[in-house]
């Protein structure tokens, strides 16, 4: 078996899918969820992989293959979003996918949207609430939102090609950020949604003119707040919008200057460490290490071929030496 993806939960737990690598039988096996005690003395099975009947106390404690990993949950505890997936009586089509809670560490599970509408998409905010939810049926495409109150609201209804607006990411505990194309030529343009208005707001966030491609989050992990936009024009790019982050993106490129070079960070506040992946049209990508309070780039050789532990201790150490906390 392989682990096909993890995401951390809290410090003491993660969780991640399963991938049959030999599989050649005609029963599929899907992902499956396990959940992973940091120091490995505890596996626990959480989303069974198959239909097959299993013992009764087993079903009690596994979660059946028809839920699928969401997001991680509410800060500060073991919960993960999971969604069960219920088709229609054709067993084909989706009708509604049910988003419920689960503790890794006890298996205990929860409904999380009492009083919402059924749909086949969700989006959930840095505390683990479900905020925007998403549905399409006969080709039109209904979108709702959540207050923080949990009080959902239709937001808009309109046939599938023909949107005014897509999502692009929530904005802290009200917020929300949104795409529209153009007039013209369709190039993208971010936009705030003006909730007292029902639509997107006049002025433009951010726009890539010629360009059409989309967008991806960077927030803050504590606050949920928007520190930066990801975008590909001619290239990729950052579009940071504190000044923190903006100065040390700067420095990166100066002391990469050949490669475009994306920052993965978190929290996003310009003075902890951040992983850089520097890449070009002739080279595939290296990984490298940012230490603001130094100013100093550790570069991750990809010939480099050195045993895991080795690799720990050498890093460890680095960060000894480089006073790192």
């Amino acid at each position: 078996e392989d682990l096909l993806w993890f995401r951390w939960v809290s410090d003491d737990w993660l969780v991640g899918g399963l991938r049959t690598a030999d599989n050649r039988s005609m029963q599929g096996k899907w992902d499956g969820m396990l959940g992973i005690k940091r120091d490995g003395s505890v596996i626990r099975q959480l989303i069974a992989r198959t239909f097959e009947p299993l013992d009764p106390t087993f079903r009690r404690r596994v979660l059946g293959p028809e839920h699928d990993f969401l997001s991680v949950g509410a800060p500060g505890t073991d919960e993960v979003i999971v969604g069960e997936w219920i088709f229609q009586t054709n067993g084909r089509d989706l009708e509604r996918i049910v988003p419920k809670v689960l503790n890794v560490a006890t298996s205990a599970v929860r409904t999380l949207v009492l009083d919402g509408p059924e749909a086949t998409g969700w989006t959930f905010d840095h505390r683990g609430r479900a905020r925007l939810a998403f549905k399409t049926t006969e080709g039109v495409t209904s979108v709702w939102w959540a207050d923080t109150q949990g009080r959902w609201k239709l937001l808009r209804k309109a046939p599938e090609l023909e949107s005014p607006w897509s999502v692009v990411a929530l904005d802290g505990d009200d917020g929300l950020l949104v795409s529209t194309s153009a007039p013209g030529d369709g190039s993208m343009e971010v936009r705030r949604f003006d909730f007292a208005a029902g639509a997107p707001a006049k002025d433009a966030l951010l726009a890539t003119p010629g360009f059409d491609s989309g967008a991806a989050a960077y927030k803050h992990r504590d606050s949920g707040q928007l520190v930066g936009l990801g975008v590909t024009t001619d290239a990729y790019g950052a579009v940071w919008f504190t000044d923190e982050m903006r100065a040390l993106q700067a420095v990166v490129d100066a002391k990469l200057p050949r490669t475009v070079n994306t920052l993965s960070c978190s929290p996003c506040d310009g003075k902890s460490r951040v992983l850089v992946f520097a890449y070009s049209d002739v080279d595939p990508g290296t990984y490298a290490l940012y230490f603001p309070h130094r100013k100093i780039v550790l570069i991750f050789l990809p010939m480099l071929q050195i045993p895991a532990r080795l690799f720990v201790f050498l890093f460890g150490l680095t960060e000894l030496i480089l006073g790192v906390t």
